[in-house]
């Protein structure tokens, strides 16, 4: 820590400072302070982003320590006088300086509460390469952005970082928009002469956006839009990311953004999936929709029929997104005239491989502002982006918003819009040929696909926007995260407690997982309640947080989190089977006793599964989770699964199985594999459950699908589910539940076989019984002691 002999002098020269800044340690004490024996612990403990740390005494400021990165910025770039003394830089540097607070008489050092200013709505710079230059969807996406946080109450600057038109100013639609040069200096000023209290970027200047911002008392949001923050550069060209994820090394700067930023999100589903295998980190989806993504209310009438759209449009002529599949598909229809745009590369390229194949149906256009006349021309829309790997495409969306029927590569993120509106190929020119002849010789098939096209851009509506944007941001002041592990059924216990902390502060909160658990991230990252969940590791640890809530489940891992309090719920009580309490129930209670959060029982009900609501109507469909854990946790699986399926079955019943492969039980239809959240997903289809005590379990009782849960070694009483169409079939024995008998007992001596006593014709008749009334008296009738299995 700096010695008095090096703290900052009191008068020197810009090139002085920055000699003299470059000699001395990280954190510096101001002239004439002695720094504290407690110095070097507060150091250690405070957040990556601070600029200050001030320490506490008895409610009081004992001392501030300046951070020598953010001074020597402050002097690099030309804020600060040559002749300012020491003093006077540090008054300048009080003003946008990002403070941390630390108090040696507590175990847990404090953050300060953000400032009023940094909280107030002031101005937001929405920063991009090109700004109001719309080169791609990045851009059209931030000028969205900019209306909204103009709706909200703050002031959008638009920044683009074109060198060509640095110091360009002016006004678009209503919002201011600057140019400035691409580098850390020049957006750390604009950041400074602003007084932005928020900055919202986009991939393509995100890690140079966060090392210049980082310290001052700004918001930090960023956008996942791109490759470029995550993987290595292939070549010299940092745009240029052919075939990517695929056999790309990701860059380790990525976690030091995701710890800088108090907000990140991404583009699309396909990219949060990259996301979260790769880094460890599941975001939300902000997705990047057109302005006009919202169905035109006046259809049928205004979408012009089939026969009066004679074109194939592919809206960009560079070879990467498809031009090669373009040429050999108008080979194969010469009757058919295609209609490409240069809007990324040059026309005359286009052009001149156009008449290289001999091609007389190929018309390459200039860029377009705008391509509502050709998409209302369109019988079709292409988007073979196979190597050009596209982590949203506007172009579906804005096709389908004119209900153009789109076909699209099955490659990125366009599968995912296409999954139930469009037709996916792979990168065959025959199988593309095929499908747009079809839309011109059946104007029927034609008219389903573009009712289809127009229900997923309704769906997928900007009218949204506002809300994912405004549920983003809510939680950037005094930020919460909560911990939870192990299995994913002790994770489902957590939701509830999730979502009461949530409501109870209007706002989303982060969440922890520690442990392997897989699909543990996408169980607990709900959209409503959470904004970004993290595997445990260094990105969790070393964001900053108001409060760290660790439940019983995050188990006795003790992480140096930087936050103004660490509260563990361990420290109040323990969680055991033979609770007084539920494990949801001590979750909640937990918060009350700790936080001082009050909950209502129902609030016990409310466990969730990421976003999935529940489906209504009936079906016909019975789930099957035939499995749990293995080892001594094997003694749960109900022995009576196959008999079980085959009475169903015979009676007409639909019988599906999920969960892991191996837990597939013969005959059924096979739904097993896959990831948590296909799984989830998939059990929606179910009109009833029947399930081991297992984590599927707690995943269909979340999902509020009529369940009927087996019980025998382990208790139902704690661990059984509470949605108020579950039920808990718990075999009555002297010996039962042995888990409570300890280390000595049957359970854990792998001597427990008694859940086969369950007897067939119970389990049944309790599935029918659901299936014939598939409402909540299900539940309220079967918790009734006649209900409860009795053993011979």
């Amino acid at each position: 820590m700096t010695p008095p002999s090096s703290a900052v002098p009191q008068k020197a020269g810009r090139s002085a400072w920055l000699s003299h800044l470059a000699t001395l340690p990280e954190w510096l004490a101001a002239p004439g302070e002695v720094p504290p024996i407690e110095a070097s612990a507060a150091a250690a403990a405070t957040p990556d982003r601070a600029a200050v740390i001030e320490i506490h005494q008895g409610g009081a400021v004992r001392q501030r320590l300046w951070r020598r990165d953010y001074l020597r910025q402050i002097v690099e770039y030309g804020l600060a006088d040559d002749s300012m003394d020491a003093s006077a830089l540090l008054t300048l540097a009080a003003e946008r300086a990002r403070v941390h607070g630390y108090d040696a008489g507590k175990p847990s050092p404090p953050a300060l509460p953000c400032s009023e200013e940094d909280a107030a709505r002031g101005t937001v710079l929405l920063v991009s390469l090109f700004g109001v230059e719309k080169f791609g969807g990045a851009e059209h996406f931030l000028e969205q952005m900019a209306g909204l946080y103009k709706t909200m109450g703050y002031t959008p600057v638009i920044v683009g970082l074109r060198a060509e038109r640095r110091g360009e100013t002016g006004d678009r639609n209503g919002i201011r928009y600057v140019f400035v040069a691409a580098t850390p200096e020049a957006l750390f000023r604009l950041a400074w002469q602003e007084r932005a209290c928020l900055a919202h970027v986009v991939s393509g200047f995100g890690h140079e956006a966060v090392a210049a911002l980082r310290f001052q008392q700004i918001r930090l949001v960023f956008g996942i839009h791109f490759w470029r923050e995550m993987f290595e550069p292939p070549t010299a060209h940092l745009g240029y990311y052919p075939d990517c994820p695929d056999g790309y090394v990701p860059r380790r700067n990525m976690q030091l953004l995701l710890m800088d930023a108090d907000a990140v999100y991404v583009n699309s589903p396909f990219v949060q999936s990259v996301v979260e295998t790769t880094f460890g980190a599941r975001l939300n989806v902000i997705p990047s929709l057109p302005a006009a993504a919202d169905t035109n209310p006046a259809y049928p009438f205004s979408i012009p029929p089939p026969d009066e759209r004679p074109i194939v449009l592919l809206p960009n002529s560079r070879w990467d997104k498809g031009l090669g599949l373009l040429l050999g598909v108008a080979a194969r229809l010469p009757q058919i005239s295609f209609v490409t745009i240069a809007s990324q590369s040059p026309r005359q390229l286009a052009q001149a491989l156009c008449t290289a194949a001999g091609l007389r149906n190929v018309t390459v256009l200039d860029r377009q502002d705008t391509l509502d006349a050709l998409y209302r021309q369109a019988r079709v829309v292409l988007t073979p982006s196979f190597q050009f790997v596209e982590t949203f495409s506007r172009v579906v969306m804005e096709a389908q918003a004119q209900g153009v029927p789109v076909i699209g590569a099955d490659r990125g993120n366009i599968p995912f819009l296409l999954k139930d509106s469009g037709t996916i190929l792979p990168e065959s020119a025959d199988l593309w040929a095929e499908e747009i002849r079809r839309l011109f010789e059946d104007p029927e098939y034609w008219r389903a696909r573009s009712e289809a096209a127009l229900r997923n851009a309704a769906s997928m509506g900007v009218h949204l926007q506002g809300n994912r944007l405004s549920r983003l941001i809510s939680g950037l002041a005094a930020p919460m995260l909560v911990g939870v592990g192990s299995g994913v059924g002790n994770v489902v216990h957590t939701t509830p407690l999730i979502r009461r902390l949530s409501r109870h502060l209007g706002r989303r909160i982060d969440v922890v997982v520690a442990g392997d658990s897989p699909g543990a991230l996408a169980v607990v990252a709900n959209p409503d309640y959470v904004n970004h969940v993290f595997l445990l590791n260094d990105v969790p640890v070393r964001r900053q947080y108001d409060t760290v809530f660790l439940t019983n489940s995050f188990g006795e891992l003790r992480p140096a989190f930087r936050a103004r309090r660490v509260v563990r719920s361990r420290e109040w009580d323990r969680f055991h089977a033979g609770h007084r309490l539920h494990e949801t129930e001590f979750n909640l209670e937990a918060a009350r006793q700790l936080l001082g959060v009050d909950y209502g029982a129902e609030d016990a009900q409310h466990a969730f599964v990421a976003g999935l609501r529940p489906r209504p109507g009936l079906s016909d469909l019975v789930g099957l989770h035939a499995g749990s854990k293995g080892g001594t946790w094997g003694a749960k699986r109900w022995p009576h699964f196959a008999e079980l399926a085959a009475r169903l079955m015979a009676s007409g019943l639909r019988v599906a199985s999920f969960g892991s492969a191996e837990e597939y039980v013969a005959g059924t239809i096979d739904r097993t594999g896959g990831s948590v959240e296909a799984m989830a997903t998939a059990m929606q289809d179910c009109g009833a459950f029947v399930s081991n005590d297992s984590g599927v379990m707690n995943i269909a009782n979340a999902l509020h699908i009529p369940l009927l849960a087996l019980f025998a070694p382990t208790e139902a009483r704690t661990r059984g589910p509470l949605g108020i169409r579950s039920v808990s079939l718990a075999l009555s024995k002297a010996c039962a539940p042995c888990e409570l008998a300890g280390r000595s007992g049957p359970f854990v001596q792998r001597r427990c076989h008694c859940i086969g006593e369950i007897t067939v014709e119970a389990v049944e008749a309790a599935v029918r019984l659901m299936l014939d009334t598939q409402d909540t008296s299900v539940a309220r009738a079967a918790r009734r002691p006649e209900y409860a299995h009795k053993s011979p």
